[in-house]
């Protein structure tokens, strides 16, 4: 199954959007984007591919976020601005 291009190019453009968000009120904005998004996209791990959710900025380093993959088992943690390097919209 082929991907259509105009999802393609709207998944395209939130991953770069992604790579350039680096505070905690871009991400909120850049979520409610991609959220916003007629296709349904949604954040997964680059490693397993599970579903990436409940993102909370961390109480300590406010530019830090953790967020729970939906095995259930397992978390994550990054700094904002290294989220592209772990997570890709899907």
């Amino acid at each position: 199954m082929t991907e259509r291009p105009e999802r393609k190019q709207q998944k395209q453009d939130l991953q770069a959007k992604l790579q350039t968000v680096t505070t905690w009120a871009e991400f909120e904005q850049w979520e409610d984007d991609m959220n916003d998004a007629a296709e349904g996209f949604a954040l997964h791990g680059k490693r397993r591919g599970y579903w990436a959710y409940d993102f909370r900025q961390h109480h300590i380093n406010p530019n830090r976020v953790t967020y729970l993959y939906d095995d259930g088992i397992s978390t994550g943690k990054s700094l904002i601005k290294n989220l592209h390097r772990h997570l890709e919209v899907r």
